[in-house]
């Protein structure tokens, strides 16, 4: 009996030894915040990342002059149904997240051990501003 209560202790040591593990040196993920800017489609009531909107990585487009994306001193114009907006404004308005953005990461920062150790630069700004 007291063989079995030892195994049985190991056993449980060992999955929450791994799980701390995991959780210590996984990698974390770090979610823009609520005054992170966004571009909303207000037709289909979501809500894009600027580098999702700036790469394209849409279910549908949202800026007018796509062709001028590379070049920094065009103003982008916006589709007549988009607008800019703040994550938090447009969760509050009941817009979901633009799926093809949301799955390329678009809202997400992936933040590793290393990062977590020797520090890292976070994707938004203070303002909201998004860095890349």
């Amino acid at each position: 009996m007291l063989e079995h209560l030892r195994h049985a202790v190991g056993v449980i040591l060992g999955l929450a030894a791994l799980f701390l593990f995991a959780f210590i040196f996984g990698t974390h993920y770090q979610g823009a915040p609520g005054n992170a800017h966004v571009i909303t489609d207000e037709e289909r009531e979501t809500y894009a990342s600027i580098p999702c909107v700036m790469h394209g990585n849409l279910d549908r487009e949202l800026i007018e002059n796509r062709s001028d994306v590379s070049n920094p001193s065009a103003a982008l114009l916006l589709k007549k149904y988009a607008e800019e907006s703040t994550i938090a404004a447009a969760r509050a308005a009941d817009y979901k997240a633009d799926d093809r953005c949301r799955n390329t990461n678009g809202f997400m920062q992936e933040v590793t051990l290393l990062n977590r150790l020797f520090g890292y630069r976070s994707r938004w700004t203070p303002a909201g501003e998004w860095r890349w």
